[in-house]
């Protein structure tokens, strides 16, 4: 069920932007433990190339973050994720319906 919604979140964002070699920005609401981790695994390298998800607190969010990442860059887009603090996944979806992110990025599956 996750992964329908997020493909479909990627398939909307992708078709609602001109598709030129210009770099945009997707913008993610996420809360700050989640981008802790995130941040973590892409210390040292870009977000598409983590593989391991190794940390004191792995988070499934987290890894949700790597997909999006990974299938924006597997997709040929130039996208640089923009990240916006959200203490919940209701604040997110509210951030997302006042346009001020794209996406919730706190646990897509709910």
């Amino acid at each position: 069920m996750k992964l329908p919604i997020i493909a479909f979140l990627l398939s909307i964002f992708c078709f609602s932007i001109n598709l030129k070699a210009e770099r945009y920005t997707l913008g993610i609401a996420v809360s700050p433990h989640i981008l802790e981790v995130f941040n973590q695994w892409t210390l040292k390298q870009d977000c598409w190339n983590v593989d391991e998800f190794k940390s004191k607190h792995s988070s499934r969010g987290a890894i949700e973050l790597v997909i999006i990442c990974k299938a924006l860059y597997l997709g040929g887009l130039d996208v640089r994720l923009d990240f916006y603090p959200s203490p919940n996944y209701t604040r997110s979806l509210v951030l997302a319906n006042q346009r001020k992110v794209h996406i919730p990025g706190n646990d897509l599956e709910r």
